[in-house]
């Protein structure tokens, strides 16, 4: 399970390496989070199957959800890349 740092760490390269079409440089990420951050969201919780948080991200349009404990603290970040690698291991 990646820990918050190692997903702000893939996030920051991805955003380093975005191009707008047609310029050189990558677009400005000065903007501050909290002014175009979601605020409302959906989650999952741990106990919740692979199944449900595939379906709830298929029908919000979004490719990660983040997953709470019982006390509603986050935990993660459950991605398609997580939905792939349960049908792989279902298979086998």
């Amino acid at each position: 399970t990646a820990t918050l740092q190692e997903i702000a760490t893939a996030s920051a390269g991805l955003a380093s390496g975005l191009r707008l079409r047609g310029t050189a440089a990558p677009p400005s990420i000065e903007v501050k989070v909290g002014q175009v951050m979601s605020k409302d969201f959906v989650t999952v919780q741990e106990q919740d199957t692979v199944t449900l948080a595939e379906a709830m991200m298929r029908w919000e349009g979004i490719q990660d959800i983040p997953v709470e404990n019982d006390e509603g603290n986050l935990v993660g970040l459950f991605s398609i890349v997580d939905v792939v690698q349960a049908l792989r291991s279902e298979a086998s």
